[in-house]
């Protein structure tokens, strides 16, 4: 039952009604963000501790509102909801509750935002392979006893102009158990996050993380600021540190677990750890791997592609360490490419200006 028994205005329909929200809606836990509220406005935002992140779609893919909760006895509140369907959408949905929501109605400047003092919490997610073409499926909303007063909040801040994930690189995703290494070391005026398996978001301090996980094991994931290039990192099981160059460069030092590194949009490279054995660095001008245990396999590749590139002014190194020497890298690279090595190097040095060293 409304309290308010005044006419506040017409209700009427102008024949301009403007469908749907953009395909791009932001969000944040609700315990790292804060509002100032006037009425239904919110007249200010604190920066958030973390990134906002993103739900992505396509035209129509999302969708946000509410539902009136009518009530005889009390002021009447509002379910708000926001729902969608997105092909990003998978395990990154598994930890999301109680959450805020922003939406940008489509034509507008404006923002709405749903769950602003009460929350959003996940009311189901799917995922069927012939449903939705292959989408996943998820919808959130308020909670019994934890309705809205107002049918959402709005606001003329720019919701763009808050940091979210777009601005950061996933560049590692893996596993930690109890008692592991937590490290993490960046350029000291960037900003790095590591999610925990506890749920928990370290940030670093001067750009370092460093401490030891204690909890259940299970996934964790490193987060740093966008460099120039894109750069992603896939690793083996890691206990140890990563550094990130924030210029498309990454050093590995300490790491006690790891086995292979992924690092295709990387220009640099630095390994420092005799324990990484298989390397992927198909785009990298800088390579010192001197302490560590190449395969021929992998310093077979990264010669191939740098030569089928013509890349111009590499500087490997491959010698020292437990790497594959020169006669094995020969026979893999004859074997596989049907390529003379020392024609390779030939070519990559004399020809391109690069400069290589290989065990012999």
């Amino acid at each position: 039952m409304p309290c308010n028994q005044k006419i506040l205005q017409a209700i009427e329909n102008d024949c301009t009604p403007v469908k749907g929200v953009a395909p791009i809606a932001k969000w944040a836990f609700r315990s790292d963000i804060a509002f100032t509220f006037v009425d239904n406005t919110i007249t200010a935002i604190a920066t958030p501790t973390l990134p906002l992140g993103l739900f992505k779609s396509f035209k129509f893919g999302l969708n946000a509102g509410h539902e009136v909760k009518v009530f005889e006895n009390y002021p009447d509140r509002f379910t708000h909801k926001f729902m969608g369907i997105s092909s990003d959408a998978t395990d990154a949905l598994d930890d999301v509750d109680d959450i805020v929501v922003f939406v940008q109605p489509n034509g507008g400047t404006s923002w709405k935002v749903y769950g602003a003092k009460n929350g959003l919490w996940k009311t189901s997610q799917s995922f069927m392979t012939n449903d939705n073409m292959g989408t996943t499926a998820f919808e959130f909303g308020s909670r019994e006893g934890l309705e809205e007063v107002f049918e959402s909040y709005n606001t003329s801040i720019d919701i763009s102009a808050l940091v979210d994930m777009d601005s950061f690189d996933l560049i590692y995703s893996g596993t930690i158990a109890n008692g592991g290494d937590v490290k993490l070391t960046i350029d000291s005026s960037k900003t790095g996050y590591i999610k925990l398996p506890n749920g928990s978001v370290l940030v670093t301090t001067a750009g370092v993380i460093n401490t030891t996980y204690t909890g259940v094991g299970g996934a964790v994931t490193y987060y740093v600021a966008k460099a120039n290039t894109d750069n992603s990192l896939l690793m083996s099981d890691i206990a140890g540190e990563i550094m990130y160059t924030g210029a498309g460069g990454i050093i590995l030092t300490s790491c006690y677990n790891a086995t292979s590194l992924i690092a295709n949009s990387a220009i640099s490279v630095a390994i420092n750890d005799t324990t990484i054995s298989t390397l992927q660095a198909n785009k990298a001008i800088s390579i010192d791997a001197e302490a560590a245990s190449l395969t021929a396999k992998s310093i077979g590749d990264i010669l191939y592609y740098a030569n089928l590139e013509s890349r111009e002014d590499v500087v490997y190194s491959f010698n020292s360490g437990l790497n594959a020497n020169h006669t094995a890298i020969a026979a893999y690279m004859l074997a596989t490419y049907g390529l003379d090595l020392d024609d390779v190097l030939e070519n990559l040095t004399s020809g391109l200006g690069g400069t290589i060293t290989l065990n012999t």
